[in-house]
């Protein structure tokens, strides 16, 4: 080895015959050392990377939580809000879709996205329950078969497709149970939420299959 190559801890700990899948939540850097035998010989696997990415999202997760807070309260339905922002976050991280470039034009539609629930429930009452189930249905439809999407920026390898694709589906069905329950239960603005989350997940999907249909034309050109 380099004498003056700086080793982390899980490389360190590695050559010390230790485990070498640690990293502490204060260090500055994520890393794995794994051990590979083969033809007689011992090999270490080093990954190293910083933290840059999981900072980001942790901050645009935080941001997206205090949106929702700032909006339930001011529109005094918090907890329409929580069930929404809860139903529309934990599927779509699995399904994919529509991202925007923008900072500005993403942080302004995630506000937008959120008075969903809030300023459509006239429509939903007044929206016959033939409709309702219709569109549910076809939205339910949409996540079921192309979940998981790619982004523009990234592709997904076959396994990646299979777990987040299994991941997406079992998550909407869970969800089209707990909206049947809330139903049921005579919680009719929570099962709502839950409702509005699974159809503008799957907006966003046809949206984002759009972008990458408009893309791929457009660089073919």
């Amino acid at each position: 080895f380099d004498a003056t190559y700086k080793f982390y801890q899980n490389m360190n700990h590695m050559l010390a015959d230790l485990e070498g899948e640690i990293t502490g939540t204060a260090a500055d850097y994520m890393d794995a050392a794994i051990p590979i035998m083969g033809g007689g010989n011992a090999y270490i696997i080093y990954i190293l990377d910083n933290k840059d990415t999981v900072t980001d999202l942790n901050s645009q997760l935080f941001l997206i939580i205090m949106q929702a807070l700032v909006i339930g309260l001011l529109t005094e339905q918090l907890a329409v809000v929580a069930v929404f922002t809860l139903s529309f976050m934990v599927l779509r991280s699995y399904t994919g879709g529509y991202h925007s470039d923008s900072r500005i034009f993403c942080y302004l539609g995630s506000n937008l996205v959120l008075l969903v629930p809030v300023y459509t429930q006239a429509v939903f009452y007044k929206t016959s329950l033939a409709w309702l189930l219709a569109v549910l249905l076809v939205s339910a439809g949409i996540i079921f078969l192309l979940s998981p999407m790619h982004s523009k920026n990234r592709k997904l390898d076959k396994e990646e497709q299979k777990h987040f694709g299994r991941k997406a589906r079992l998550i909407a069905a869970l969800e089209l149970a707990v909206l049947g329950i809330l139903w049921h239960a005579g919680q009719v603005l929570y099962a709502y939420a839950v409702y509005t989350g699974i159809c503008i997940t799957a907006l966003f999907m046809l949206i984002g299959k759009a972008q990458l249909w408009i893309q791929s034309h457009t660089e073919n050109r």
